[in-house]
């Protein structure tokens, strides 16, 4: 019995150390052969690799995405930075500072930005349709001086024009 009891012990705390690791989000140190890879292909072949911050990603936030880059030391990896995937649902104020925040530690490294929206309920919507405060991502965006695309998804064709009409007003509400 106390043999079982120890055995069952080891596999609670195993279990526990890998239940921590998932959900704390813990990066693997890079590896070697990442590191080989990186300097023989991304660099010969002129490859940038994106990585998209995302609640339902390994990197799921700006500070994984800054600690990924400086461990990696790649000038070869871009940020792809959608709002929508910095939280699910949050108040409007959490939402700026996240938005701020992501933006602040990412901006010279950001190539490209997603115009996707969060509805409410925290599902997604197309852009103009949902919480996310454009005015204040695409203002952070130009703060620092970022002049990459602006790609929007996650919309149907029908939803498209509106879509268009609502970010090009903000753009040029930005002025």
């Amino acid at each position: 019995q106390q043999r079982h009891n120890d055995r069952d012990g080891r596999r609670q705390r195993r279990l526990q150390h890998r239940f921590h690791d998932v959900y704390a989000r813990k990066l693997p140190r890079p590896q070697r052969h990442v590191h080989d890879y990186r300097q023989v292909h991304a660099e010969r072949w002129d490859i940038l690799l994106g990585v998209e911050p995302e609640l339902a990603n390994v990197v799921s936030d700006a500070r994984q995405a800054l600690r990924l880059m400086r461990e990696l030391g790649s000038d070869r990896i871009r940020i792809v930075l959608d709002p929508a995937n910095l939280f699910e649902t949050a108040t409007l104020e959490d939402q700026r500072r996240l938005i701020s925040d992501s933006i602040g530690l990412l901006g010279e490294h950001i190539a490209m930005a997603h115009a996707k929206d969060r509805a409410s309920d925290g599902s997604f919507a197309a852009a103009g349709t949902g919480v996310v405060d454009f005015r204040h991502f695409l203002a952070c965006l130009a703060a620092v001086g970022f002049d990459g695309p602006l790609i929007t998804h996650g919309l149907t064709a029908k939803e498209a024009p509106g879509v268009a009409r609502f970010l090009g007003d903000t753009l040029a509400g930005l002025g």
